[in-house]
């Protein structure tokens, strides 16, 4: 289903460059809730499909139930389970909630088969990410992953590049971990984010190692990994004056970043990490990451 560029839209005088975290408005938890049934399918149709979709609800909501530890998500004990999903992310999930309710959806519809959908699974995703643009609220669900964006820029010139390019077969550890960055980044496990970025940024190099079939041990640093890389000229020719530039830039940032806040032991004094710094380190590993895969891509035997 299409989103409609309405003139109400058009005179909203939204700042499209501020994104909000820390709510969802009533209208975009109405507005999932038509792509819920959209995708789940419909009540009304008859008895196999109420069956079905009514089945996929009550396995969303089980999940929820037992990870929050509770026996309702909604007040009103007496509604069946999918009103009682469809109550819960509309007036009382908080925004984690809600998130959680949208990610849990579309992971178990994707491997679930409803009768009557009026809505692909992939529909639903690309017209809920359109709304999140719409209200400005900052996160994208890609890879089955919610992703928390600081700017739109940002995302759709380098972390979306970067993730398009990690579902390539050969780097598909460095994608899982590049993901893992994200997901903690999300739930304010920076120290974690800061190890996913770094552990991403090195399997990253590994895979063009091994796809190159150039010598490396599986216990390299990104140090060692960055230089076996240069060594074997992964970077443009052209850019040749700039490699010292590059490579210091290289393992000043990421690695330097793990190595020196989370990679190690804290000591007696606990290590605080800013949501602003890991926000910078994931942002630099997507870069990295662009620009290496970018230039294997360029590379000539």
């Amino acid at each position: 289903m299409a989103t409609y560029n309405l003139y109400s839209k058009q005179q909203s005088g939204q700042d499209s460059g501020v994104y909000r975290h820390d709510q969802i408005p009533p209208q975009l938890r109405n507005q999932f809730l038509h792509i819920f049934n959209d995708v789940i399918g419909s009540n009304m149709i008859g008895p196999m499909e109420v069956g079905e979709a009514d089945q996929a609800a009550a396995g969303i909501r089980r999940i929820l139930l037992k990870e929050y530890g509770k026996t309702f998500l909604s007040p009103d004990v007496q509604r069946c389970p999918r009103a009682d999903l469809t109550e819960f992310f509309q007036r009382f999930a908080d925004v984690n909630q809600f998130l959680d309710v949208v990610q849990l959806t579309f992971l178990v519809l994707r491997n679930t088969q409803v009768l009557s959908p009026r809505m692909s699974v992939k529909d639903g995703i690309n017209e809920l990410n359109q709304r999140f643009k719409e209200h400005r609220i900052g996160y994208q669900f890609v890879d089955g992953q919610l992703i928390k964006l600081s700017s739109e820029h940002v995302f759709q010139e380098i972390t979306a590049p970067a993730l398009t390019l990690l579902r390539e077969n050969y780097l598909a550890g460095a994608n899982q971990e590049f993901l893992c960055a994200h997901e903690h980044f999300r739930h304010a496990r920076y120290k974690e984010c800061l190890n996913e970025c770094l552990k991403a940024f090195e399997s990253t190099m590994k895979a063009i190692c091994h796809k190159r079939r150039w010598a490396y041990n599986q216990t390299d640093t990104a140090k060692v990994l960055i230089k076996i890389c240069e060594d074997n000229k992964l970077f443009p020719v052209f850019m040749e004056n700039h490699l010292t530039g590059l490579r210091m830039s290289l393992e000043a940032g990421v690695p330097t970043a793990r190595n020196k806040t989370s990679g190690h032991g804290q000591g007696v004094t606990p290590v605080t990490v800013s949501e602003e710094f890991a926000r910078y380190v994931l942002n630099l590993t997507a870069a990295n990451i662009l620009f290496l895969v970018n230039s294997e891509k360029k590379c000539h035997d």
